[in-house]
């Protein structure tokens, strides 16, 4: 089976390179300093720190790691970390935060596509967070997942989802196939095709929690106050099959079980 994106696909994913490349410096300024800002990061970074229990002397693979929030966080609790992404700008700012954080001799950087890398099953977990949605070919960054992971790898993805409070502007998003902030692919999922994902590439899904996307442009008090509240009761709650985002944890399963 193969994982290599086709012509129209590689169009748009130089579409994002471009995007993210333009936007690396003062990406993270941008969205995760207001109070809402500040308050999504801390709860993103805690729900994947949780689903990826990782610890000292794990492997781990980030894909499309952006300013490297994920990684550099699972190298403070203890993993080595391959941080990938195909924005060279967007590396040069995750080596930034890993030399910040005092973890450079456990973040290694590399530039491309996770299909390109040819990484067969040398690595304990992997994430994909907050990318999914502006990739094209969703099938080959799973699958490129599934062949770096060991058998029972744990992979932990995050997907925006369509058939959530935010339905009317999913629709829009996935007509129009391109994001509302910026001139890049954007697809948004519905939880049958986030389960047919998985399933079709070798995983079998163990733990889902919903996450409230809240606009990091809210200041009132009261209305952020509420919106935190509506975001916890999100997270494991039947609540969490109608969340903005959904974060899934997902076992690869070996070839006797696939």
């Amino acid at each position: 089976m193969s994982n290599s994106p086709d012509a129209r696909q590689q169009t748009l994913y130089q579409q994002s390179v471009e995007f993210y490349e333009r936007n690396s410096q003062g990406y993270d300024a941008k969205r995760w300093t207001t109070p809402a800002g500040a308050y999504l990061n801390e709860v993103q970074i805690g729900v994947v720190r949780e689903l990826v229990a990782t610890g000292n002397g794990k492997h781990h693979l980030d894909i499309a790691t952006g300013t490297g929030r994920f990684a550099v966080d699972l190298a403070l609790c203890g993993a080595d970390v391959m941080a990938l992404d195909s924005s060279p700008g967007m590396l040069a700012e995750t080596n930034k935060r890993a030399a910040t954080s005092d973890v450079s001799d456990k973040v290694e950087t590399r530039q491309g596509f996770a299909n390109e890398m040819g990484l067969k099953e040398q690595f304990d977990s992997c994430t994909c967070m907050n990318a999914l949605c502006h990739i094209p070919d969703q099938k080959g960054v799973v699958l490129s997942a599934a062949e770096a992971l060991k058998d029972d790898g744990i992979l932990v993805t995050s997907y925006t989802n369509w058939l959530s409070l935010y339905l009317l502007i999913g629709i829009y998003i996935n007509l129009k196939g391109k994001s509302i902030h910026g001139d890049v692919y954007t697809k948004w999922f519905s939880l049958p095709e986030i389960r047919r994902l998985h399933a079709d590439n070798g995983f079998e899904i163990l733990e889902t929690q919903g996450v409230l996307h809240i606009p990091t442009r809210v200041k009132n008090k009261a209305l952020l106050g509420f919106l935190k509240a509506i975001d916890r009761l999100c997270r494991k709650s039947f609540l969490r099959f109608v969340a903005p985002q959904i974060y899934v944890k997902a076992r690869k399963l070996s070839v006797a079980e696939f």
